[in-house]
């Protein structure tokens, strides 16, 4: 999907145990422009969760990856992990909570023309939502 000019990667975006991208990706040089001076975030943000139990860290995965690319950036463009076992569950345990944020500076250094977010996710995370965007500061 093209890039989003509110700087959002994702809003509620909906996982029913699939691994995805995220469904916007932004621009470069229009985010280089609303962060001229000033360091930018990935926020990434559960906005509700189906309270289900996991019953492995593997069912219940979910790391989350920076893509970047000339175009719009897929799985095999990622070039950092945002967050890897953050959110995880643990054997018999919540993968999520509702409000829970994984905030990370963006690397402004070999960013092509587009960046996005990679999703990988377990099998196990259905009716979880979540929204990710940048923000200054």
């Amino acid at each position: 999907m093209p890039s989003d000019a509110k700087l959002y990667f994702d809003t509620d975006h909906l996982f029913a145990g699939a691994d995805a991208v995220s469904e916007y990706y932004l621009d470069v040089k229009e985010i280089a422009e609303v962060g001229r001076g000033s360091q930018l975030y990935v926020n990434i943000v559960v906005t509700s969760v189906d309270n289900q139990t996991y019953t492995s860290a593997t069912y219940g995965a979910m790391d989350i990856y920076l893509c970047t690319h000339t175009g719009a950036p897929v799985s095999s463009h990622r070039i950092m992990a945002l967050s890897l076992n953050d959110l995880n569950a643990y054997t018999g345990g919540d993968l999520l909570s509702t409000g829970l944020k994984v905030k990370v500076p963006l690397p402004s250094l070999n960013l092509l023309d587009h960046v996005g977010l990679w999703y990988d996710v377990g099998s196990g995370v259905t009716g979880v939502t979540v929204s990710s965007f940048l923000t200054l500061g």
